[in-house]
């Protein structure tokens, strides 16, 4: 809590360019940390591996301001001495300001430019969110986006046509189909292989994506009813993102502030055949192990973690390409799949203990950790033509049953699975922000609070 709480501070406190005095006192502090060998490893041993997992800083760092010093070849005390060198040194900085941030309220109070010791992170679905909201009319006609919105701006047919079609967007706001051009044309700018971030918001479009290897996919993969299961997954696991990433990425605010028949019934499982996403899947756990080599993160226990896990996922893309070829999968394979659920149970508790915790099985959890329900506020709509200012809450409900007609060896079984549940709601700015323990007590009297309207199509609800 208290590195948190610390974090939060640093990135949210800055050095506005506007201010003299500010401006002043981030040489200060640039040159005492650029400057002092000792403090600098510390500093970029700290700031790198979170830029590499999350995004590259979207104000400006004391770093920058130091490396622009360091090509004057002035001190701090000889700029702040120096109003010529100061002046040049100040468009400089917020000429990098103008190049780099990205993400900033449409109504500002402070400094355009703004320098924090520990910046936060740019990510570009929040570009999606900051602009996929009407600033312009007098009262606001979309007061905040929509999930929806990120999966659209980076191709997603699926998502552009629920929030067009079913959910009338356009008709609600004239500027929404021209903004969503303009965030598609701004998304095929991104190096989607940039971060760890990045990527994985990549995996999930390529999930929910039409693409040229779905033809070769079961029929009920074709459907619009799957298309809407996919998006339902791909936003769920992006909500768990934006969780996780919540104390180092920028949120975007409004305003600052057999013969005659079938064989008798068998249990057998059968592997989404979503090839493209599980070798996504796989690379995305590549490129963590990377990155927690490389700035030597990784421990034997997260090395175990990550082998195992991509073992997983490595099975997984072997089963799936066996399925498309019309192979019959081998019993260890079946054998493999029935304990798939004991065996990731087994990773998740690896991942959820302390280092000194024995866990004999997930009743031993405790707190938020022992459910997948969790909640993340992801944009403030506070801009000053929204009378009804709010927040946009991205969440995970409990996991919902799945029941699929897939074909195996010829048969047609009915097949039952788990998928993520999929919550997008909205609360009043007046109210303290929800935590995952908050958000799990709630579930417990309204279960379906935060179900998108374009997932009522495909939801049975059942009174058990």
């Amino acid at each position: 809590k208290r590195y948190f709480r610390s974090m939060m501070w640093l990135q949210h406190v800055p050095f506005g360019t506007d201010t003299e005095e500010q401006f002043q006192r981030s040489l200060l502090l640039a040159e005492t940390i650029g400057g002092t060998p000792s403090l600098r490893k510390q500093y970029t041993d700290f700031t790198e591996p979170i830029t590499y997992l999350m995004g590259a800083p979207d104000n400006i760092s004391i770093i920058q301001v130091y490396e622009e010093m360091q090509k004057m070849g002035m001190t701090a005390a000889q700029l702040i001495g120096n109003k010529k060198a100061m002046k040049q040194l100040r468009q400089t900085v917020e000429e990098i300001g103008r190049r780099q941030t990205r993400i900033q309220p449409k109504f500002q109070i402070t400094s355009s430019c703004k320098i924090n010791l520990m910046p936060q992170r740019y990510q570009p679905d929040a570009e999606v969110l900051q602009e996929m909201v009407d600033y312009e009319t007098q009262e606001t006609l979309r007061d905040v986006p929509k999930g929806l919105d990120v999966m659209a701006a980076m191709g997603v047919k699926g998502a552009q046509r629920i929030l067009v079609d079913e959910l009338n967007e356009p008709g609600r706001w004239s500027q929404y189909t021209p903004m969503l051009t303009k965030m598609k044309q701004r998304m095929q700018e991104v190096d989607w292989n940039e971060t760890l971030a990045t990527q994985w918001i990549e995996a999930l479009a390529t999930m929910a994506k039409n693409t040229p290897e779905r033809a070769s996919m079961p029929y009920f993969m074709q459907s619009q009813a799957w298309e809407k299961k996919d998006l339902n997954a791909a936003l769920a696991s992006w909500a768990e993102l934006k969780h996780d990433a919540i104390l180092y990425a920028k949120q975007p605010m409004g305003a600052e502030c057999g013969g005659g028949g079938p064989p008798e019934p068998t249990v057998r499982g059968y592997v989404e055949p979503n090839v493209v996403f599980w070798k996504k899947a796989i690379d995305l756990l590549d490129t963590m192990d990377g990155i927690f080599g490389r700035f030597g993160l990784a421990t034997e226990r997260t090395t175990s973690i990550t082998e195992d896990l991509r073992e997983q996922a490595q099975f997984l893309l072997n089963c799936s390409e066996k399925e498309l070829r019309g192979e019959t999968l081998s019993e260890w394979d079946y054998n493999q799949i029935e304990i798939i659920g004991s065996t990731f149970e087994s990773i998740s508790l690896e991942l959820t203990r302390d280092p000194q915790q024995w866990l004999m099985g997930w009743s031993d959890v405790e707190g938020t950790d022992r459910k997948v329900a969790l909640v993340a506020d992801v944009y403030t709509a506070n801009a000053r033509n929204n009378p009804q200012k709010s927040i946009l809450y991205e969440g995970v409900g409990l996991a919902d049953e799945i029941y699929v007609v897939v074909e195996i060896n010829g048969y047609l079984y009915l097949t039952r699975g788990a998928v993520l549940s999929y919550r997008e709601f909205k609360e009043s700015l007046d109210v303290p922000r929800k935590t995952d323990e908050e958000w799990q007590q709630e579930l417990n009297s309204h279960p379906r609070k935060g179900v998108p309207a374009w997932m009522k199509e495909i939801t049975v609800p059942l009174d058990v």
